[in-house]
């Protein structure tokens, strides 16, 4: 595996992975956090570009909609940032393996590219 390629997935994973578990300490437990603790097991365990994006999905899944997570409200922050905040940055990190260089990074390893 290339330096580079190695750099760029270690980050996504790393920003990705920190915000779930930036969520995950605000949760506490129920219903979401077992989602996003699927979601987290599903992504440290993934090794395809594939696996990484199915899972990266499942995040964005939750969101819009009448009861959906962005409906749930929780008091607190972690490291200073406030609940809307991190739900808003995780769904945004979401997209980590849609970004080009990632992609390209992951089905370089996996020879696809």
């Amino acid at each position: 595996m290339d330096d580079d390629n190695q750099r760029i997935i270690a980050d996504a994973d790393s920003q990705l992975i920190g915000k779930l578990d930036q969520i995950l300490t605000l949760l506490g437990n129920g219903h979401w956090s077992k989602h996003f603790q699927t979601v987290r097991q599903e992504l440290t365990g993934a090794e395809t570009w594939e696996q990484k994006h199915t899972a990266a999905s499942r995040i964005r899944s939750v969101y819009g909609g009448m009861g959906s997570f962005n409906d749930w409200y929780v008091d607190g922050d972690v490291d200073g940032v406030d609940f809307d905040d991190l739900r808003t940055q995780l769904y945004e990190l979401s997209r980590t393996y849609e970004r080009p260089e990632v992609a390209r990074a992951l089905l370089e390893n996996e020879g696809l590219a």
